[in-house]
């Protein structure tokens, strides 16, 4: 008898173990969830604190999947977690037609739980502004610590941020290390998730932008043209500078008539590489020319700037190998 109902006790207390260590197993996952799948709790709140021109916003749902998981976890110095797998939103800001930014939400657990981060992002993939939508840390209430946060962080690109997180900069030499990390963490995330994302819808509203800056019309289209073979062009130094591989051409017209011709191409010059925008008239003037990513320095910002308002549909009137380059995109998107 007493060894039956010894043996009942021990059922009995195995079976609560059982379900104990399940409950803890679950709350302790639904935690690392919660970090996958924030989102903006109220984004007309959200634009107009961090937008305040916005007339609108449009969203955009995706997926981060394994692959994307994998290929964004390559470039950050930390791997994203399986919990931060899901689907995520994009929110597009525009003033009328003309795209302002983006908005993304992001958790991150620290040492006094979980926060979550509303960040604006510039059409450059350069951090605009931010805000705590989520945090227990009195710090993140403290003025003087937010200002100090948001310096660290404000218009920084990917590759200046990944610096910060480099112990050897000593970046978080401050009184609450533990929450600036997880803020540059977050920062980060953003900017990796956000360009292997939606880097296709990225690029799309980067046109529509750059081209309502310069034309003032409305009913505005840019349509992909399908151009001749790109081995036909001339194999010459100043090609060398620019990955022909890489060129598109867009028509850009206003009530079917053209206005513009908008293309973009990879250049690898001046000690520096990346995409660009050329936005030519009709007629060969150089209209504009937009990396996309941030200018590394004035210097070089200053040099294609010279080229604006130069006619170089005669490669005869060329002064510059930019211009020249500018040439031979331009007579590119006439074949």
């Amino acid at each position: 008898m007493m060894n039956t109902e010894i043996k009942n006790i021990c059922k009995a207390n195995r079976t609560h173990c059982f379900y104990l260590i399940t409950f803890l197993f679950l709350w302790g996952y639904s935690i690392h969830s919660q970090a996958a799948y924030c989102s903006l709790r109220d984004p007309v709140v959200a634009i107009n604190t961090l937008y305040p021109d916005a007339s609108h916003h449009l969203s955009i749902t995706k997926e981060v999947n394994r692959h994307s998981r994998n290929q964004i976890s390559e470039r950050l110095p930390f791997t994203l977690l399986f919990n931060e797998l899901g689907k995520h939103t994009l929110y597009v800001v525009m003033e009328d037609n003309t795209p302002l930014g983006f908005i993304h939400a992001r958790s991150e657990l620290t040492g006094s739980g979980l926060i979550e981060v509303v960040w604006a992002i510039n059409l450059d993939m350069t951090i605009k502004d931010s805000y705590f939508q989520r945090c227990r840390d009195p710090k993140s209430r403290d003025p003087i610590f937010i200002a100090d946060m948001k310096k660290r962080v404000q218009g920084k690109s990917f590759n200046q941020l990944l610096k910060l997180v480099d112990k050897h900069q000593n970046a978080f030499s401050n009184d609450n290390p533990d929450l600036i990390s997880a803020v540059t963490k977050s920062a980060l995330k953003t900017i990796a998730v956000t360009e292997f994302v939606w880097g296709e819808d990225i690029d799309k509203f980067k046109r529509k932008a750059l081209v309502y800056s310069i034309f003032d019309k409305e009913n505005l289209e840019i349509n992909y043209k399908d151009i001749a073979k790109k081995e036909e062009l001339n194999n010459n130094i100043v090609f060398s500078m620019l990955l022909e591989d890489t060129i598109e051409v867009y028509d850009v017209s206003s009530n079917k008539n053209k206005v513009g011709i908008l293309v973009h191409a990879e250049w690898s010059q001046y000690g520096f590489g990346g995409g660009f925008h050329w936005l030519f008239s009709p007629d060969g003037e150089i209209l504009n020319i937009t990396p996309d990513k941030p200018w590394p320095s004035h210097e070089i910002a200053n040099e294609f700037d010279k080229a604006l308002g130069k006619n170089i549909k005669n490669e005869e009137h060329c002064t510059t190998a930019i211009e020249l380059a500018g040439s031979k995109l331009f007579r590119v998107s006439q074949w």
